[in-house]
């Protein structure tokens, strides 16, 4: 169910990535990496908790443990961010390493 809006999205973003490179270059295909591990990641925690995330039933949450389902949007995309944040310096990294094994 999820697998073509995976690759919608995928198509999308490597379009978006393809404007100015040609191909299938390194650099190109570390971007489109490094853009789609933090998004999986992000997509599997909101896949587990997404009745959380949603508030789906809070009532029925906050009888079954005391807990409020309040925080935990924020949480998500907090993670979501620092996924996309860690993923950001270790491209920039591999993209520097990559243009100089080339050139």
């Amino acid at each position: 169910m999820l697998l073509p809006l995976y690759s919608a999205l995928g198509a999308v973003a490597a379009r978006g990535i393809a404007r100015g490179a040609t191909g299938s270059s390194p650099l190109r295909l570390a971007a489109l990496n490094h853009l789609r591990v933090p998004v999986l990641l992000s997509s599997l925690m909101l896949l587990v908790w997404f009745p959380l995330v949603l508030e789906r039933d809070p009532a029925s949450f906050a009888r079954a443990n005391g807990l409020s389902t309040d925080v935990y949007l924020e949480r998500w995309l907090g993670l979501t961010a620092v996924l996309l944040l860690g993923s950001a310096p270790i491209f920039f990294l591999r993209a520097r390493r990559l243009g100089q094994s080339s050139g």
